[in-house]
């Protein structure tokens, strides 16, 4: 257990950041499709390119050893989203197969 805490809360220079910072941006992508296409909102998708790199930069400025931990959590964000939009986009759409059913009228004459 040790060695995960090492792992994820080592010291980051300044130029891993950056590079860092550059993956946040890419992650912004993901975000941005996967709660306007599962989750339908459609808040200003640059919102999510100007918070998650932003975020890991305050990161950097006042808690250095836990940049890598917050870079591994947008990574761990991106799959449970997006388990999360699948699983709610099926009950979704199940549910608005169940509320369609033909009126009575249509099934008795039929």
């Amino acid at each position: 257990m040790e060695e995960i805490s090492n792992i994820l809360f080592q010291e980051i220079n300044w130029i891993e950041t950056f590079f860092l910072t550059l993956f946040c941006l890419f992650m912004g992508i993901f975000y941005a499709v996967i709660f306007s296409s599962f989750f339908n909102v459609n808040k200003p998708k640059w919102l999510f390119f100007v918070v998650l790199p932003g975020v890991l930069i305050l990161t950097k400025i006042l808690v250095a050893k836990a940049v890598f931990f917050v870079f591994i959590s947008y990574f761990l964000g991106i799959f449970i989203s997006f388990l999360l939009g699948v699983l709610y986009k099926t009950i979704r759409s199940y549910a608005k197969k169940k509320n369609k059913k033909k009126p009575l009228a249509q099934l008795c004459y039929n």
